[in-house]
């Protein structure tokens, strides 16, 4: 009992059987979907009964009868606390319950002896598989004990030359190609690009994108226009003052993330410069306030729903897959932060000189 509350007696299994005038073998088998050769009317009586007694299964004893407990594990850092990101967790329940499974949802927090103590937690109560998830994409070291069922990876990887595990990760550099292909598409050919801390996952495939898409279009990178941030307001804006202090500006500005895009907002128009009128603006991530901000901001979006939906859908595929990794797209999301360039880079540079 929990809490000192009154706790209800649970209906038995020859209670059921005893009002409906059956054996307790009969309703067992009735109520256990296994009721072959049963009349009709035996049946009906059985389920009556059931139903007048308030009757429920006993989920454990079943398990063990079945050696299926029908239920799979998620082991997150913090994304069960940051809205955005929680709709891993939507993605992935909503599959595993599709598929009449339960889904544990365990917090770490980050702390690997609560990672390995959930593991070995989840274990003892005999789930089918585990998901390991992460806020942000990054390497992860996966404990021992997890190598007993089927696991997958969400927004997290392993090392290299520990891989185990199937990985499922949002395809970043796909999404920098695209979200730099729509300032080279709306006439922009000087772009500069406010990345996040150098060395991270994102910060190493959001480059990649950017560089990729400038080479496919024709255009030559400018080393002096790549900027490397913080991924926070405040290191986007000082970014964006020395990128507007140089004689040759440019006219579009791609931001690693939304964070980085409402920092540059900022420098922009305390520069006096109108967005998208003068200077261009893209973002990633496609946080809420993105489309509150003015003007709204034109910005990739993170798949999470779709990368915990895939998880589970790859852990109930029933097959120990080799360790690999599958990207999923990040999709646009266009709105009002980019038009075509009105001046020049040297006409923008002498209004701020």
């Amino acid at each position: 009992m929990l809490g000192g509350g009154k706790s209800e007696r649970r209906i038995t299994l020859a209670e059921v059987a005893s009002l409906a005038q059956v054996s307790s073998t009969t309703a067992s088998l009735v109520l256990n979907n296994r009721e072959a050769g049963i009349p009709a009317v035996t049946k009906d009586r059985v389920t009556a009964a059931a139903a007048e007694l308030g009757y429920r299964a006993n989920a454990s004893a079943r398990a063990l009868r079945r050696r299926r407990t029908e239920s799979i594990a998620l082991i997150t850092d913090a994304i069960a606390t940051t809205p955005y990101a929680g709709e891993i967790i939507l993605g992935a329940q909503e599959y595993a319950w599709s598929h009449e499974h339960l889904l544990y949802i365990v917090d770490s927090n980050g702390s690997a002896e609560v990672e390995l103590a959930a593991v070995e937690a989840m274990l003892d109560r005999q789930i089918e598989g585990l998901l390991f998830a992460a806020m942000h994409t990054r390497r992860i070291a996966l404990p021992a004990p997890a190598s007993a069922v089927p696991t997958v990876l969400i927004n997290c990887f392993l090392d290299p030359d520990e891989a185990t595990a199937v990985e499922v990760l949002p395809n970043d550099r796909a999404g920098e190609d695209t979200a730099t292909s729509l300032l080279i598409n709306a006439g922009h050919t000087r772009i500069a690009l406010i990345n996040g801390d150098t060395g991270t996952y994102a910060w190493i495939e959001r480059r990649r994108g950017f560089l990729d898409a400038l080479h496919r279009h024709g255009l030559q990178p400018d080393e002096t226009l790549i900027r490397e941030g913080n991924w926070l307001p405040d290191g986007a804006y000082q970014l964006t003052m020395q990128l507007f202090a140089e004689p040759d500006p440019p006219t579009a500005l791609v931001c690693a993330n939304d964070r980085s895009a409402y920092g540059a907002y900022d420098a922009l128009r305390s520069l006096g410069l109108r967005i998208p009128k003068d200077v261009s603006v893209v973002g990633y991530d496609d946080q809420e306030i993105s489309r509150f901000a003015r003007p709204a901001l034109t910005t990739m979006a993170l798949p999470h729903y779709e990368l915990g939906r895939r998880g589970c859908e790859l852990l109930f595929s029933g097959q120990r897959m080799s360790p690999t990794r599958e990207l999923i797209d990040c999709p646009s999301r266009i709105r009002d932060s980019v038009a075509p360039p009105s001046i020049t880079a040297s006409a923008a540079s002498t209004r701020n000189t």
